[in-house]
């Protein structure tokens, strides 16, 4: 395997782990890993099937596989990380009223000079304080309180099964902006970067991605990993940071009435 195959392998399994942390149940499916979250029906990141074996299926056969495992709830939703079938499946899906996406993985090259990565300045936080800016910020961005609190459950699962470390920033005494850092054995994955509404524009998302940097390479990190959306423009802002795409994998879901 080569050095960028082997990264793209460790990244992808590194997204998968820290997905799997933040459901309440991950159970054995016949085309992978059913991730189940009763208690937080509405989150749908935890409540989802990690789609492992789909050569055969055509968009039919996929939305019934989905209707059967997530019977009860009131969304859709699989993640699939061979890039070329999960093109395939979105696209097929589409013409069925259904959304999602390509995500882009992406690692940090191991020689970024500090200059692109940043001014790393800002400390590891308290649980508490991270949990409660990351409530701010999900509210901020037009969820309903009772989803965010949903979500705030599913993330702090995911803290614990992960050893995770919290950075938060604060402008005039106020959080602003929040990343979040897990570990799976070597490699690190930084994760919850969001700025709210009325600090953007000012660097901060740069500031709680270089601490999580400079946090990761202090515990001997091997890997750096980060994902953002295929269209949208925080991806800019990593590669300009130094990571570089190793991997697509793509989300397909709908809400059911």
């Amino acid at each position: 395997m080569s050095a960028a195959a082997d990264a793209a392998a460790r990244a992808l399994d590194a997204v998968r782990a820290l997905t799997i942390g933040g459901a309440a149940q991950a159970l054995p499916h016949p085309r992978g890993t059913l991730l189940r979250s009763p208690d937080e029906p509405r989150a749908f990141v935890a409540n989802q099937l990690l789609l492992d074996r789909s050569a055969d299926l055509d968009a039919r056969g996929l939305i019934a596989v989905l209707d059967e495992a997530l019977d009860g709830f009131g969304h859709r939703r699989a993640v699939i990380t061979d890039d070329a079938e999960g093109a395939r499946l979105h696209a097929a899906l589409l013409p069925h009223g259904w959304g999602g996406g390509a995500q882009v993985v992406m690692v940090l090259a191991p020689d970024a000079p500090p200059a692109a990565i940043g001014v790393a300045d800002v400390p590891v936080a308290p649980e508490a304080r991270v949990r409660a800016v990351g409530l701010r910020s999900d509210v901020a961005s037009g969820l309903e309180p009772a989803v965010a609190e949903q979500l705030a459950r599913v993330r702090a699962r995911e803290r614990a099964a992960r050893g995770a470390r919290g950075v938060v920033v604060a402008v005039d005494g106020q959080d602003a902006a929040h990343a979040t850092l897990h570990r799976t054995g070597q490699v690190f994955q930084i994760e919850d970067v969001v700025t709210l509404p009325p600090y953007r524009g000012r660097g901060l998302a740069r500031r709680v991605i270089a601490s999580c940097v400079r946090e990761a390479r202090a515990q001997g990190a091997e890997l750096v990993v980060i994902v953002a959306d295929a269209d949208d423009s925080p991806r800019e802002l990593y590669a300009r940071m130094g990571f570089a795409p190793v991997a697509r994998l793509w989300v397909v879901q709908r809400e059911v009435l």
